[in-house]
């Protein structure tokens, strides 16, 4: 509408307005979410007045949850009438002009489809299907007896009667065009490659219609009209041709069994095979799914194993019958894996002629079990989660001796080598959670691609009491090693929030996409083991670096997100059918995180050559095995003075010795804000020619950071964004 003037009054409309006076108008559109999360299809009123210059608007809902679509007004006796469906089958409703009375006019039960009505000479005119197809129907004003008008093995839709002319779109060529019927002639109007739909003709003759070309609807106006010379040819009948069209009772005529209760009845079960690369080696399985035709119960569940034995369980349980949805996740993980390393000493000294060449195997085991619910689109789940964590340990430990310390000593044949196994748990967590979503982002065609408007909110709030491994402990009573699980309760909170924007352009036929996105991240229990920290980067945080990055991890986080996307492309088919490119965008990232209060452990640690403070290290720490300490290279709890730190080396990311630093410089870094700038592309499309298909790369480099100086690449593909 670039070449007229319009101005948009209200947002979501469904439906085309009843004109009831020069000043208000009845209209259909989506209400809000009741109390059990249900949207309904109501009436509402609008009303535009103008006094002293100034306009005045408002809208007033006039039913409540009645499901009505396609209102039109009946002047002559002051009524609204309108289309109600419930439980698949239309009937018309007939209200007053504000709806505070009305009546069902008609008694369908059959899975009749109405579409919209017209007045005609006194009746209704509908479109509507009853086995296939769409025709024209007259229904009786008083007795809401139907009645056949016009019947023909091709689509009728679309009626407009007006002046004792009949205006309608059928697709009798194939493409829908207009045709109009009066007194005098009938023929086709129209003859286009597109479409033509919903027409009105106006008191002097003008028609208005919705034209289909280059991949959308516009308005279209047809001042002067006329019967089409090649009418005939148009209306050639292809009878012959659509009684070819294959047929079965359910499009040639109506069910005439009987009804019965429905039964839950399972639809599976369903088996999909599956592989996967994991840790180097190829790791097939398979899934399986079943679920409830009407999806009030569904199973999925999932199993693969490599050549290690490396074991992936899951089963995830819902039903979804009742208000709540009650629900339960089960997952299991096993884990093996190899190392050999030198017998340490009490001083921290390795004696390199002892290897240990030991065999671990880890169990993980987690579980949900919950409850969750919808209210007004408000989204709540509340679950208790259990998970525990144990590891095996089987040693081979040998001693490498020289030929003479074995003639000397060793007498006979004794062994230089021990095999001894054992196990513990290391990690038991317990934790309650409110989850909580609300999506008030506006919905349109790639919304999820590129918001427009609206917010997100994601939060989380949960009580975890967590049990993890710090030490053995010698058992008196049994005179043996036991491991000591010690206590770190905390409460986890965590805040998401985005806020979408836009820029239009190009006259507002398309748009720049802003997102501004805040998350803080927050435990209450500061002291907490580094086990349940937060951890601000990967897919999930700042981008640009990995997801374990030491300086972005801690009991409290941060982070400032903004992107600024652009569309490239969309409503196209590009590509071949088995994977066609309907839309695309661009987007830059801008990412800003900052972590507080952490411990970060550094295994490797020294004192520069310029520090001669090394005996003042037993004062600091208050022991005289300075070489077995957890050594925090932030010194949360200040044990080493400041103006010692510089003279302190670290290195918090393994060995290597380019990546050594004073605990200064790591203290500057952890407490200055992260920033990472990226580039995203997206591209959405449709593959094996109709599964949703999103998939997007993303490109992010932190800035001026001199110990992350690589970018990092991210692939995903899934059915949305």
């Amino acid at each position: 509408m670039s070449d007229s003037f319009h101005k948009k009054i209200k947002g979501g409309v469904r439906s085309i307005p009843a004109w009831i006076n020069d000043s208000r108008i009845v209209y259909t559109r989506l209400s809000k979410p009741d109390k059990n999360g249900s949207k309904y299809f109501d009436l509402y009123q609008y009303t535009i007045n103008e006094v002293h210059g100034i306009e005045f608007s408002e809208e007033i809902r006039l039913t409540e949850g009645l499901r009505l679509f396609s209102p039109i007004y009946d002047k002559e006796n002051n009524k609204i009438i309108a289309i109600n469906t419930y439980d698949g089958t239309s009937n018309i409703v007939v209200g007053n002009s504000n709806f505070s009375e009305y009546n069902i006019l008609t008694s369908f039960n059959d899975g009749i489809q109405i579409y919209s009505l017209s007045l005609y000479n006194g009746k209704y005119l509908i479109d509507a299907v009853r086995n296939h197809e769409r025709d024209l129907y007259l229904v009786d004003s008083s007795t809401g007896e139907l009645s056949k008008f016009i019947n023909v093995p091709w689509d009728v839709r679309d009626q407009n009667y007006k002046n004792e002319t009949l205006l309608y779109s059928d697709d009798r060529s194939g493409i829908y065009n207009l045709y109009i019927k009066n007194i005098n002639s009938e023929g086709y109007i129209t003859d286009l490659k597109g479409g033509a739909f919903k027409a009105d003709i106006s008191n002097d003759g003008k028609i208005v219609f919705s034209i289909y070309q280059n991949g959308g609807y516009k308005l279209a106006l047809m001042e002067n009209f006329k019967i089409l010379s090649n009418n005939e040819d148009m209306a050639e009948t292809k009878e012959v041709e659509y009684k070819k069209r294959p047929s079965s009772i359910l499009m040639d005529q109506q069910f005439d069994g009987i009804s019965k209760k429905y039964v839950d009845k399972m639809t599976g079960p369903f088996f999909f095979p599956r592989i996967m690369f994991d840790y180097d080696t190829v790791k097939p399985g398979l899934y399986f799914f079943d679920n409830e035709a009407l999806r009030s119960l569904s199973v999925l569940g999932g199993i693969t194993m490599n050549s290690r034995k490396d074991l992936d369980l899951s089963l995830l349980f819902d039903y979804n019958k009742n208000l709540f949805t009650y629900y339960f996740n089960f997952y299991w993980m096993s884990r093996h894996t190899n190392r050999d390393h030198l017998f340490k000493r009490a001083n921290g000294y390795e004696i390199d002629n002892i290897i240990y060449d030991v065999d671990y195997m880890y169990h993980l085991f987690s579980s949900d079990i919950g409850s969750r619910f919808i209210y007004k689109d408000h989204k709540f789940w509340m679950y208790y989660t259990y998970n525990s964590s144990r590891q095996f340990y089987f040693v081979n430990m040998s001693q490498e001796l020289n030929e003479q310390y074995i003639e000397d000593f060793l007498y006979g044949n004794e062994p230089t080598s021990v095999y001894f196994k054992g196990a513990y748990d290391y990690y038991h967590g317990h934790a309650v959670t409110l989850k909580y979503e609300y999506d008030a982002r506006k919905r349109h065609y790639l919304y999820r691609m590129m918001p427009s408007k609206g917010f997100k909110i994601n939060s989380i709030f949960s009580y975890e009491k967590n049990n993890i491994f710090e030490k053995f402990k010698v058992n008196e009573d049994f005179g043996s090693f036991v491991p000591y699980l010690a206590s770190h309760d905390t409460w986890r909170i965590i805040i998401d929030g985005s806020k979408y924007w836009r820029i239009d352009t190009n006259q507002g036929k398309n748009f720049i996409s802003i997102k501004n996105n805040i998350v803080y991240n927050y435990l209450s229990n500061d002291d907490a083991n580094d086990f349940v920290y937060f951890f601000g980067g990967g897919l999930t945080g700042l981008k640009g670096y990995t997801y374990y990055e030491p300086t972005l991890q801690g009991p409290e986080l941060l982070m400032l997100n903004n992107e600024v996307s652009m569309k490239l492309f969309s409503d196209k088919s590009y590509g071949p059918e088995i994977f066609s490119l309907s839309a695309a965008s661009i987007g830059f990232i801008s990412q800003l995180g900052k972590a507080n209060n952490s411990r970060i452990i550094s295994p490797y640690w020294s004192l520069g050559d310029n520090c001669d403070c090394e005996d003042l290290l037993s004062v600091w720490f208050n022991t005289d095995d300075v070489n077995n300490i957890e050594f925090d290279a932030l010194d949360k709890n200040n044990n080493i003075p400041d103006e010692y730190e510089g003279y302190v080396i670290v290195n918090v990311y393994g060995d290597n010795l380019e990546n050594e630093e004073t605990m200064q410089d790591l203290k500057n870094r952890y407490n200055r804000f992260k920033q990472t700038f990226g580039i995203s592309f997206k591209v959405f499309g449709f593959s094996f020619y109709s599964y949703p298909t999103a998939l997007s790369y993303e490109w992010h480099i932190p800035y001026k950071d001199p110990m992350n100086n690589q970018g990092r690449h991210y692939l995903k593909v899934l059915f949305d964004f």
